[in-house]
């Protein structure tokens, strides 16, 4: 399957993909290449319940929210309050509009969700943090595993290698590698992936400080 250019940085040097996107559908594109919303959604949904990782009366991070697809399955299925933050100025005014009418949800940049004092019982990676650069991911991490309670975990969920190293330069380097580096690693398992659509399987990881 061939990608549409516009899925793709047009200068390297950073990030690899292009997320920021005027119109919903290519920015959704871009979040899920193979557009298996529904099925993807779902999959994420039943591992962190089967992991107990989100509990009612938690407080949430989506760290990487997108559009805030995984924020509204997870604010309709618990009682939690959830900050979700992205980097992306489109993707929030997108999640402002796709999360319109949902309370207890707040929406922020990814600076300010990893500044701010407040402590959260779980931290959700949903496939962010492969392609994030090599550079920037360590400071990431360490960044926010700070802002979890004690016991609290990070859930990260995505594709085992990053996509890009330092200086925009592809890579292949395992999530988990870097992971190891700047927190503890209490779980690593393998999602097979259901979509009629080739797709690599995602690999979960439950992460705390260290």
């Amino acid at each position: 399957m061939r990608f549409p250019s516009y899925l793709f940085c047009a200068q390297p040097g950073g990030y690899l993909c292009e997320f920021d996107h005027d119109d919903f559908d290519r920015a959704c594109e871009s979040i899920l290449w193979h557009g298996a919303w529904e099925e993807q959604t779902a999959q994420v949904m039943a591992v962190l319940s089967r992991l107990n990782i989100v509990k009612d009366g938690d407080n949430v991070l989506d760290y990487g929210c997108g559009v805030g697809r995984v924020a509204k399955a997870v604010r309709g299925a618990y009682d939690v309050t959830i900050v979700a933050a992205d980097r992306s100025a489109q993707m929030r005014k997108h999640a402002e509009r796709y999360l319109a009418g949902w309370s207890g949800i707040v929406l922020c940049s990814d600076e300010e969700a990893l500044s701010t004092t407040q402590r959260f019982e779980a931290v959700l990676a949903v496939e962010v943090l492969q392609h994030i650069p090599l550079d920037l991911l360590p400071g990431v991490v360490r960044a926010l595993t700070a802002r979890l309670v004690p016991g609290g975990l990070l859930f990260v969920y995505g594709n085992e290698r990053l996509d890009v190293g330092h200086r925009g330069l592809a890579d292949i380097t395992p999530v988990r590698s870097v992971l190891e580096m700047h927190c503890r690693v209490l779980h690593h398992e393998v999602v097979s992936r259901t979509s009629a659509e080739p797709e690599p399987d995602r690999h979960v990881l439950l992460c705390t400080g260290v």
